[in-house]
């Protein structure tokens, strides 16, 4: 089974005087961030939201390395990690 997801790219913002950012694949809401301890919703003075924001935004692009990573690997002859092979099954729900 494929998993699909928004095209790419993804881009992240913080709405102005909000606690949350926004994952964006084109004009469309994909995803909301928030910084949580216990149920208090924190302005994220940590960086925490936005390293996590950041993350996730990238998730397409990183995908995409680890599948030419991998089709690089395999024409070479080369074993393939455990790590990259987990990970793309992760994003795509095989795992």
């Amino acid at each position: 089974m494929k998993t699909q997801h928004s095209n790419a790219p993804w881009t992240f913002s913080k709405p102005h005087g909000m606690a949350h950012y926004n994952i964006k694949s084109g004009q469309m809401c994909i995803a909301n961030v928030f910084g949580f301890v216990g149920s208090v919703t924190l302005m994220d003075k940590d960086g925490e939201g936005d390293g996590n924001a950041r993350l996730i935004a990238s998730a397409p692009e990183l995908l995409a390395a680890l599948e030419h990573a991998q089709d690089l690997l395999k024409a070479f002859g080369s074993p393939i990690p455990e790590t990259i092979r987990a990970a793309i099954a992760k994003a795509k729900g095989e795992a």
